[in-house]
């Protein structure tokens, strides 16, 4: 077998697996850090084709340009893998506009460099043939500026695997093994790339960190079998705290504030970058209820001001503490309740107009039924002193007195008449039964006076 094929063959292999991880990521494109991946896996995948291809016995021409294309792939290599693990584990407000620029400026930089270094030699001093082994093979010498790409590369490895490190230990279950698929992966690739830096790869100036991704390829697809990598996504808490509706203040051990969501900038108007680090006592002085309560968990009910309207809060404070009991800060949540609680009123005055209503219906029943009553017996009080006046002569002295007793009696009548009228409306109006204003008059009236003068025992 011509010994070219077994040293380009595992290249082109792990190109291919490589290249299949990103088709298998490119169809999950919608899901958080998919893409960053896609472009992955497609720079390392042409990364081990240019290296390969450098072992098919080319001049030291088409060598040292299938070098120059290799950075295509090398550059933006480390600083997606970055992106990826810090947009996978839900941190992708770290990701600006700007970093992102500056990563893209980095590795352009780096790509035109490569490509002019017959200008300046930075990037390799010396390109010359090795004729020792079984077929022709290109030799480097590095230049200062290649050193600083190589410790640029290993410091954005090193941030990763820092992140990542934080997975595993801070993580459980699912997440951790995801966390821990990929530092097993990038740390194979890390420790390959080191063992070619070094001077001691097994074949003179043969790299073979594309090699390692082929275990980084197997690594990727049982996360996507196994453990449903990007299909399950760890839970972002900054992306849940950011996107709660209640307001939530973070407060240290010392009261001072160091972080609230977007809910709680809107309710106080505080941007969270101008009072972090200031004490709540001056950040919420407007508003003594926040900074008066107490340090343990509680709930509480609190009113408040807010831009002139006055809201109603449920407040809940959950005390921060250590394994050990020492005291880290609090978590205040704040739920307007205020539609709520204009609800809960609303409800008790109806229950209350509604309770007054049938009690008033209740009285005008027993109003008429009382009514009803008299009226029976105030007709014989009216009935027989007419009766008297009919037998009695013009000039008797008890014809008076029984005319007033008369004239009493039928204002009496008409007094129960109004009460059984009344009564009647109140049963179908709900309105008050006033019996003062139906029997005052009669109080009032020259009869009563007279009935009193004759009958002192008459009571009022």
């Amino acid at each position: 077998m011509d010994p070219r094929v077994g040293y380009c063959t595992p290249f082109f292999l792990a190109a291919i697996l490589i290249f299949i991880v990103a088709l298998f990521s490119y169809r999950r494109r919608r899901v958080r850090g998919a893409w960053y991946l896609t472009f992955i896996c497609l720079a390392a995948s042409f990364w081990a084709v240019t290296e390969g291809l450098l072992y098919l016995g080319l001049d030291i021409k088409n060598n040292i340009l299938m070098t120059k294309l290799q950075y295509l792939g090398i550059a933006p290599l480390s600083p997606l893998t970055l992106l990826f693990v810090i947009s996978f584990f839900g941190f992708e407000s770290w990701i600006t506009r700007k970093k992102l620029l500056i990563l893209f400026l980095i590795a352009m930089t780096i790509i035109i460099l490569v490509w002019t270094n017959s200008l300046h030699n930075l990037i390799y001093t010396e390109f010359y043939t090795i004729d020792s082994g079984p077929f022709p093979m290109l030799g480097l010498k590095h230049g200062l500026m290649w050193w600083i790409i190589i410790i640029y590369h290993y410091l954005l490895l090193a941030m990763l695997s820092i992140v990542l490190l934080g997975q595993v230990f801070t993580s459980a279950g699912l997440h951790r093994s995801q966390a821990g698929i990929m530092m097993a992966a990038v740390s194979i690739v890390w420790v390959v790339n080191a063992v070619y830096v070094s001077g001691n790869s097994p074949v003179p100036n043969m790299d073979i960190s594309p090699i390692a991704f082929t275990l980084v390829a197997g690594a990727m697809a049982l996360g996507f079998f196994r453990y449903s990598l990007l299909d399950i996504l760890p839970v972002a808490k900054e992306e849940i705290f950011r996107g709660l509706d209640d307001a939530i203040l973070v407060l240290d051990e010392k009261d001072r504030v160091i972080d609230m969501n977007p809910a709680a900038e809107s309710i106080f108007n505080i941007g969270v970058t101008e009072i972090i680090g200031r004490e709540a006592r001056q950040v919420f002085g407007d508003y003594p209820q926040l900074h008066e309560l107490p340090d343990e968990s509680k709930q509480a009910e609190v009113c408040m001001i807010i831009a002139g309207h006055e809201r109603v809060y449920d407040i809940h404070i959950s005390a921060l503490s250590e394994k050990k009991g020492a005291m880290l800060g609090r978590v205040i949540a704040l739920r307007n309740v205020t539609e709520r609680k204009r609800a809960e009123e609303a409800l008790r005055e109806s229950e209350e107009k509604l309770f007054r209503s049938k009690k008033m219906e209740s009285l005008g029943l027993l109003a008429g039924g009382v009514a009803h009553d008299l009226n029976n017996v105030l007709s014989g009080i009216v009935g027989y002193p007419e009766l008297l006046l009919f037998d009695l002569p013009e000039d008797s002295k008890l014809r008076k007195p029984i005319e007033t007793i008369q004239e009493s009696g039928q204002k009496a009548v008409d007094i129960v008449q109004d009460l059984l009228t009344v009564a009647r409306g109140v049963a179908t109006t709900k309105e008050p039964l006033n019996l003062n204003a139906l029997v005052g008059d009669y109080l009032n009236s020259p009869e009563f006076k007279k009935l009193k003068q004759f009958h002192p025992t008459v009571m009022v």
